[in-house]
């Protein structure tokens, strides 16, 4: 048992949760967001995205299908149509500075 008073850092009720986003910054690792991502999945997160920055922007945009994300990327010069869980249109281009 821990302190009662001190915060908690995990999902008391995922079900709340839509969407996630994770931002992979340079020099950042792969594999614990990929971990992060298969946690997301087991809590029944319907959503998930992955911006990578490096080496050019790209999204990696997830929903859950049978307890798995089925992922899709989106590549620079490409626009990313979203209805669910909100409306968005995005090229990643524009998530450069």
């Amino acid at each position: 048992m821990g302190d009662p008073g001190r915060r908690r850092h995990h999902l008391e009720r995922p079900f709340e949760v839509l969407e996630t986003v994770n931002v992979i910054v340079p020099d950042g690792l792969l594999i614990p967001d990929l971990v992060v991502a298969d946690a997301e999945a087991a809590a029944g997160i319907p959503h998930y995205w992955r911006i990578e920055l490096e080496p050019a922007p790209r999204l990696c945009l997830g929903h859950l299908e049978r307890g798995l994300y089925v992922d899709r990327l989106v590549q620079v010069g490409e626009t990313a149509r979203l209805d669910d869980p909100f409306a968005l249109s995005l090229d990643p281009a524009r998530l450069r500075r």
